[in-house]
Formats: structure tokens, sequence, C-alpha cells
């Protein structure tokens, strides 16, 4: 494992045009809509990496002559590390599978390699970033990618939450930086309601802000609202969108606009409004470089724990 080479690449969520935004929080709304952007990615990875177990399972892949469709990308052998999961990326072929383990999760075995090529990677959910082992056998890391946030984006929770899903390659220590502060990026969320008939605020505004707010565990004076008319669970979910579900700093401003159409949400970036995080500190080139080391020795460790087995 010498000469193992690392990249990264930014995920990141972001939300779909809402409308239809009129209506005072209902009880037992979906637990699902207060979910924060990291914990929507580590649920889609659960369900892709579900998904695969359930393809070689029907497979029956304990059987040697057993086939699955051609070129399929599977995620095996997912495991939580510190911080994040650790998960094998590769794909198998209409043949036969006797370098994939029929245990509980399935994995590719050392002898896979010459017969289904796979790789290693890890997510940071809480960083937006997602790191692949270079493996030339099995495709371009990039590509390599690139088929995963199609496995992300085929499933559930995807579905359910709405959003879009957009994979980049981070090119060097200064746009790691950037993009792991795009990830923590707060919009500033305008509401344009049209006369002559203003909502109520107090009914339609304060009771559901006060109810979103109070479950983001946001402090008193976290976050400020005035007018507009906005499901609690919508609001929820921009404010987890945008925040990674901390309620800091969140705006929400209401304009009266003669001729407005008022069902409209506006979502505008306000840079100043971005949090400051912990990870990576000023020194990008020092920070660049301990997690590259960090992860380098992870999956050091891991691989060659998998290898003895």
């Amino acid at each position: 494992m010498a000469n193992l080479r690392l990249e990264f690449f930014s995920l990141t969520l972001t939300s779909k045009i809402q409308g239809e935004l009129f209506s005072v929080e209902e009880e037992g709304q979906d637990p699902a809509s207060s979910s924060s952007r990291p914990e929507n990615l580590m649920r889609m990875l659960e369900e892709a990496a579900g998904a695969s177990v359930d393809r070689l399972v029907d497979g029956d892949i304990s059987e040697p002559e057993s086939q699955v469709a051609s070129q399929t990308w599977q995620i095996l052998d997912l495991a939580a590390i510190e911080s994040g999961s650790l998960f094998q990326l590769g794909r198998v072929s209409k043949r036969t599978l006797p370098g994939v383990d029929a245990g509980f999760p399935p994995r590719f075995t050392r002898e896979a390699q010459n017969i289904h090529p796979y790789t290693w990677a890890a997510l940071f959910p809480d960083l937006g970033l997602l790191v692949i082992a270079e493996q030339n056998e099995l495709s371009k890391t990039k590509t390599a990618a690139n088929r995963l946030a199609e496995l992300l984006r085929d499933t559930p929770e995807y579905r359910r939450s709405k959003m879009v899903l957009k994979v980049k390659p981070v090119k060097d220590a200064t746009d790691m930086v950037e993009q792991v502060r795009k990830a923590h990026r707060i919009l500033k969320v305008r509401l344009i309601v049209g006369r002559p008939n203003p909502p109520r605020t107090d009914v339609l505004i304060a009771q559901p802000l006060k109810v979103a707010t109070e479950a983001l565990g946001a402090g008193e004076g976290q976050a400020e609202f005035s007018g507009g008319a906005i499901r609690a669970e919508t609001l929820l979910d921009l404010i987890n969108d945008t925040s990674t579900g901390t309620g800091e700093d969140v705006q929400v401003k209401l304009e009266e606009v003669a001729g407005a159409r008022p069902r409209w949400l506006h979502l505008r970036e306000e840079p100043n409004l971005a949090k400051n995080v912990e990870l990576p500190p000023e020194d990008s080139e020092e920070a660049y470089a301990g997690i590259m080391e960090d992860a380098l020795a992870m999956f050091e460790h891991v691989v060659s724990l998998s290898q003895k087995s």
C-alpha cells in the first residue's frame, strides 16, 4: 500500500425550489423532514449499500455459477469510522463472483482484485467530503465518484429529500477549504408576498418558526424571523440544508411587493453569513496535508486488515 494515492471530492446537497408554503405545521409530520444534510448523506449511503446487498443476495452469490447484471457498481463492506463511513466501491460483471465474500455485509476479497477490481472510499458527511483511493484497474477516480453519486441518487432518501446532489473534484488545499466552507454556508431566505392580503404573521409565521428553531436546538437570539407564511417543516429543511442543522444566523425576511405572486420562496447566497468552521484552520496547506496523512493511514490500516482476513 506504499503507493496508495487518495483523491478528494466534495458532495453537496442543495434544495430545489419549493412552493405551497402557506400552512401551519401539523402534528405527526414526517421526522425525515427534520434531518440535517450530513444525516441525509449518511442515509443515502446506507440505503445504497443495502440495495447493493439486496442485488447480490437476489443473485445468490453463494453459488459459483451465479451471475448479476453486467457492470453493476456496488457498495460493499460498509463500516462506521470516526466522523464518517468506510466502504468498498467496485463493479461486478456478467460472470461468476468467486471474489465476493458471501458473508454479511458482503465484501470484495483480496483475491477479487484480479476478477472484479474495487477500491476503498470514505465519506465524511459533516465536511461534505468523499475520499477515494485510486485504482486504475477499476476506473478513473472521478468516474468512481460519479458512479457513487448515481447510487446515492437512486435511493428512497434522495427522493424524499427533494434535494440535488452534486459531486466535484477537490483540486488542492485552497479548493478544499472553499469546498468545506460552501458545505457550511448559510443562505438568506426571502419570502415575497403580494398585496393586498399579506398573511397573519402571528398565526402563520411565529408559531411554526418557533417550533422549527426549537426542533433545531437553536438558542435564544440565534435565529431571527419576521413576517411571511412558511411551513415549519419546509423551513426546517431549508435551515438544515444550508447550515447543517444548527440554525445559526438564518434570516427570514418578508417583503410586501405589489403584484408579486404570494406563494414563492427565493433563496439568495449571503457570503457574509458563512459560518466559521473549525476545519481546516487558517494554514490550509497544513490542514490539507494533515487530513491526507490521517486518511492515508486509516486506509492503509483497514485495507491491510482486510487482506489478512
